[in-house]
């Protein structure tokens, strides 16, 4: 979806090619028409960053002022939250980027590519994980839109890895399978079906489709000396393929394929369909014109270039109601789109359209009565603790536990439980953690102890287990940083004698948070729940509804490494129209898990089919004032 480089034209030709275009005779496929504006005769506006070209651009897909941009050179992502007004460059992201792709459903996560490997972050690009890796030149990102774990990327020149399309299937962690051979410019999805996606090639350029994501390909465009490279690609509803090559604009419908005319320009650079604000209209961008505009699939052509200084264009992107266009000197512009509401989006503060949420303030810190039937899916784990909804942190309330700690141990000596606590992977200080001991389900604080600056924290002087006695760490509850995971539950430790030197936990209390749906919105099913999940592979999540009066709750335990769950039926004792709260639950390994800082509410509303559910015959827990934590288990 995006160039490399664009043939620089002398301002001389610039201006007699714009003179003339506005003459160029008709044909049977195309034409140049007078000039057409967008609503209320709007005309583009330079929104910045200044004086810089731009390689790629990417647009949340809930929110029109949510913008990150590829800058060419040794810049960071640029990236500005309401709308251009102000940008701002991620000092934590890579360099020299060329292709940026914000994830379809969660604009807190997002990829990004250079020259050398590609790198996504899950947390508003505030850190950066490396995925596919060094030999990669990256030049566009596809996601498979009903399963975001499908994550394909493809790459041009030949360095460590060779080029081609390469297929990851856990959100682009772990190992890539190379599915495509082929210097890979760009990839277009089918609105019409999420399986079918398309790679657009240069050196031979050729167009080439896959049916079950990227696994297998075929040719699609026309076979032997065609084009010299593809270098966008986009499918309409009624599903013409539209390809932006160095040969000018084509066409198939059907099987056969047409060059458009009607441009004045072969050297068309990227393309964009409008596929929600008047659906079908087709945008072209080129290297010395500007952008030009067909509302009838290609056959004639309008200019689209009013208020526009820069006409060479790099990039275009549409979000939900403008077309953002990136230049090759004079960074990003933007207009609304023919038929949108407003002509400029609304500004907002917030970073990554997430906006409000509630601060979980549990009942009691200990952990809840496992339910006695099975959960939401038939493999059920452990069952969270409950929540109480308020707007702000509130004093911790009366618990259960019987409290008797120590005062807080030295680190003095080796001998003791220890371990190291971390925050995005750095160890932190001055956290409080406690020692619990648990026996015959009630569970006792015999000791506290603070992280010292190197995240490390030592219980010495800790008593011999007795049999039926096992011990576990566990941080909070915390009230008060709403960075920080409201709970974490560590692992058991079954076995200890006085004296003796044993690791208790290594773990992390980064916050995991509720994105999708919004807070109090009332939902018909299915419903898929998103949160913005942390950046370490081995965490594992599972998705919790809990009734906001009686505390009584349903979990799916377990699901693995996602960040989303659907949620097709209501399990038995959840209603219609009345308001729960929902949240993740993050797991790392058999025994340790965390409760996130916030909550949401929902509320499920009854639709026609809604008789037809079939529901879960279980019940939800009976007591969620909490027993322990030997309870959670399986």
């Amino acid at each position: 979806m995006m160039q490399r480089s664009v043939t620089l034209i002398a301002v001389v030709t610039i201006m007699l090619l714009a003179i003339l275009s506005i003459s160029l005779s008709s044909s049977a496929l195309g034409r140049v028409v007078e000039q057409q504006l967008g609503p209320d005769d709007s005309s583009w506006e330079h929104i910045g960053p200044d004086g810089v070209r731009v390689n790629d651009i990417s647009v949340a897909s809930d929110d029109n002022a949510f913008v990150i941009a590829a800058i060419e050179g040794d810049v960071h992502l640029a990236k500005t939250t309401n709308g251009g007004a102000t940008w701002m460059y991620m000092e934590n992201s890579p360099t020299n980027l060329l292709a940026v792709q914000f994830d379809p459903v969660l604009p807190t996560s997002m990829y990004v590519g250079n020259d050398s490997q590609t790198f996504r972050s899950s947390d508003g690009g505030e850190s950066w994980g490396r995925q596919l890796s060094e030999g990669t030149d990256t030049s566009d990102f596809w996601i498979k839109s009903d399963d975001r774990q499908h994550v394909l990327v493809a790459t041009t020149d030949l360095l460590a890895r060779p080029y081609g399309v390469y297929l990851n299937q856990q959100y682009g962690w772990g190992s890539w399978t190379r599915t495509f051979a082929g210097k890979s410019l760009t990839l277009a999805g089918d609105p019409n079906d999420a399986s079918h996606v398309y790679v657009g090639t240069h050196d031979s350029g050729s167009v080439n489709r896959s049916t079950n994501g990227g696994s297998n390909w075929s040719l699609v465009s026309p076979s032997g000396a065609w084009v010299e490279e593809v270098r966008d690609l986009e499918i309409d509803w009624a599903g013409n393929i539209f390809a932006a090559t160095n040969d000018g604009l084509w066409r198939k419908t059907g099987s056969h394929w047409t060059q458009l005319s009607g441009l004045p320009s072969a050297d068309i650079t990227d393309l964009a369909i409008g596929l929600s604000v008047n659906p079908g209209i087709v945008y072209a961008g080129t290297a010395a014109h500007g952008v030009f505009i067909s509302n009838d699939s290609g056959n004639t052509w309008s200019t689209f270039n009013t208020g526009l200084s820069n006409l060479d264009i790099t990039r275009l992107e549409i979000g939900k109601s403008v077309l953002y266009a990136g230049t090759a000197s004079n960074g990003v512009w933007k207009i609304a789109l023919p038929g949108s509401a407003t002509a400029t989006p609304t500004p907002t503060e917030t970073s990554a359209g997430i906006a409000h949420y509630l601060p979980l303030i549990l009942k009691a810190w200990q952990r809840p009565t496992p339910m006695s039937t099975p959960t939401i899916t038939p493999t059920p784990t452990r069952t969270p603790t409950s929540p109480s909804a308020t707007d702000t942190p509130t004093i911790t309330p009366t618990s259960p536990v019987t409290n008797t700690p120590t005062a807080t141990p030295t680190q003095e000596s080796d001998s003791g439980i220890y371990g190291v606590v971390t925050y995005k992977s750095t160890p932190v200080s001055n956290v409080i953690v406690s020692l619990v001991r648990e026996e015959e389900g009630d569970e006792t604080v015999i000791a506290t102890a603070t992280t010292n600056d190197d995240g490390e924290y030592l219980f010495n002087d800790t008593p011999t287990l007795q049999p039926g006695q096992r011990y576990f760490v566990r941080f909070g509850p915390n009230q008060s940083n709403s960075r920080y995971l409201m709970i974490w539950f560590g692992p058991y430790v079954s076995t200890y004698t006085a004296g003796e030197s044993t690791h208790g936990s290594d773990f992390d209390i980064e916050d995991v948070r509720p994105v999708l749906p919004s807070n109090n919105a009332t939902s018909a099913l299915p419903l898929t729940f998103i949160w913005d999940w942390r950046s370490y592979p081995a965490d594992t999540y599972g998705f919790r509804l809990f009734d906001l009066t009686t505390f009584d709750n349903w979990t799916t335990g377990d699901i693995g490494h996602v960040d989303s769950f659907v949620l097709k039926d209501l399990p038995s004792g959840v209603s219609f129209g009345t308001a729960y709260g929902w949240n993740p639950m993050v797991y790392n390994g058999d025994d340790a898990f965390g409760i996130p800082y916030y909550y949401r509410n929902i509320t499920f509303s009854e639709t026609s089919t809604a008789n037809s559910y079939t529901r879960p015959a279980f019940a939800p827990s009976s007591n969620l004032i909490l027993k322990g934590k030997s309870q959670m288990r399986k």
